[in-house]
């Protein structure tokens, strides 16, 4: 089985995937809105290893967008497709006998009805931020800083590094009033993938629940009791705008090779130090998965992977936002081989998404990337745990599971953000609880410092 297993994320991930017209993806940008009429998102169901292997080449010759890997044999496959391309894949499927869904019916219908959503909301809230609808990175930044102007709690802002582009990669540090000693930290990350809108609203969610507490719950000061926490909410700011402006399903960086200029872009998660351009990379520019030239390429992924180094030692956990799937995964995504402390990470990444079930009743897939998803190498939850020795690293993939994709409607902003918040109260607590002994020891060791000065 194990074999088996291994095969299947082998051919995965020796597949190197691009959107379904390469100019899109590849290119520079034109200056004109990139259109997807008529294009549709299809669920298939391989059923066998045979047929999995048979569309994953098949997509690998059209070029094809796949938005979902097939885990395993009875799992699916989720796949963004052209009018042309979609003649092509229902030639194949009834040639292959295989079943399908159609998830999105149409592509641009859905990104110009919440285009037209957002525009009201924004005229119905011009004058304050309005943490339930899809905001630009100046608002973003604007109110980080009216966060912290208003919390009780120690904040700071920090520009962490800047993009490509010449953007700010801005990090918020928060801290419980009257703090006397340096605390374990918390580090937390949205934006990495510029399409994975979600991800940065609910990063802003957490900010404001423990910074402002507005309804001055007990647990949201006993989390930064426990903890100092270190938000980095658009981690690929190039790519976010380029999102907004232009491309909605752009992945990449916007970072330009010299030698390659017509195609742009690093995918930040394969661009990590540990197992660098590996299986389930890319080595073609063109890719949405490609590596880089060298690890650590991008200013994105060092801004972060120093974060790490200079806090190395403080930080316990380490959590990236993404969509979409509704998964909570841990190491290793390089290899099928399970970490030394498997039982520990399972045990506090299902104490989040037990509480998230309660609440909402959504359901969370846990357990290794490599088992969940598909095997990646140069991940930054594999740099964390393995290079910078922090223990608790997880890849969280947030909702949906394929209804909407990385299209999830503002409407939906609120319950994704709010169930989330549970699943992370849940995990703190329980990383308090295992994390007790050495907080103790770290307070009386600065405590007898502060008494010698």
């Amino acid at each position: 089985m194990r074999k088996v297993i291994f095969s299947l994320c082998f051919l995965f991930l020796s597949f190197s995937f691009c959107t379904a017209d390469q100019s899109i993806e590849g290119h520079p940008t034109t200056g004109r809105n990139v259109s997807y009429y008529g294009h549709q998102v299809l669920e298939i169901y391989p059923n066998t290893l045979s047929k999995v292997q048979h569309f994953l080449n098949f997509g690998r010759k059209e070029n094809l967008d796949i938005w979902k890997h097939a885990a395993h044999a009875n799992d699916s496959i989720h796949v963004l497709l052209s009018p042309e391309k979609l003649r092509l894949m229902k030639i194949e499927l009834e040639k292959m006998k295989t079943q399908f869904n159609v998830l999105i019916p149409d592509v641009e219908q859905l990104m110009h009805t919440e285009r037209d959503n957002t525009h009201h909301r924004h005229k119905r809230s011009s004058n304050h931020f309005n943490l339930y609808s899809y905001q630009s990175t100046k608002q973003i930044y604007a109110f980080l800083d009216s966060v912290c102007s208003e919390s009780k709690a120690l904040c700071n802002i920090f520009s962490i590094g800047r993009s490509s582009e010449g953007r700010d990669i801005k990090m918020l540090r928060l801290s419980a009033p009257k703090k006397r000693y340096q605390k374990l930290i918390i580090l937390i990350d949205a934006g990495m993938h510029g399409r994975e809108w979600i991800s940065i609203s609910v990063i802003l969610y957490f900010i404001y629940e423990l910074a402002i507490n507005p309804t001055n719950k007990r647990v949201n000061k006993m989390l930064l009791n426990y903890f100092d926490w270190f938000f980095v909410p658009i981690l690929n700011p190039d790519g976010y705008e380029y999102t907004r402006n232009y491309d909605r399903l752009w992945r990449k960086t916007r970072s330009r090779s010299s030698n390659y200029y017509n195609c742009i872009g690093v995918d930040i998660n394969r661009n990590f130090p540990n197992h660098w351009n590996e299986i389930g990379s890319s080595e073609d520019p063109c890719s949405v998965e490609y590596a880089g030239v060298t690890a650590l390429s991008e200013p994105e992924s060092m801004a972060l992977a120093n974060v790490m180094r200079m806090n190395e030692g403080d930080i316990v956990a380490y959590i990236s936002l993404h969509a979409y799937g509704q998964l909570w995964m841990y190491p290793w995504g390089y290899t099928l081989k399970p970490p030394n402390d498997l039982t520990d990470l399972f045990r506090l990444a299902s104490r989040a998404t037990n509480a998230i079930r309660h609440y909402s009743k959504r359901e969370y897939a846990v357990g290794p990337s490599s088992h969940i998803l598909y095997i990646a190498s140069g991940a930054s939850d594999d740099y964390a745990k393995a290079d910078r020795h922090i223990k608790y690293a997880y890849t969280v993939e947030l909702p949906d599971d394929g209804l909407y994709g990385f299209l999830l409607p503002s409407r939906l902003i609120p319950k994704t953000s709010e169930e989330t918040f549970v699943g992370l109260k849940a995990f703190t607590k329980g990383l308090a609880k295992k994390t007790r002994r050495e907080r103790n020891k770290r307070a009386k060791r600065q405590k007898r410092r502060l008494r010698r000065s």
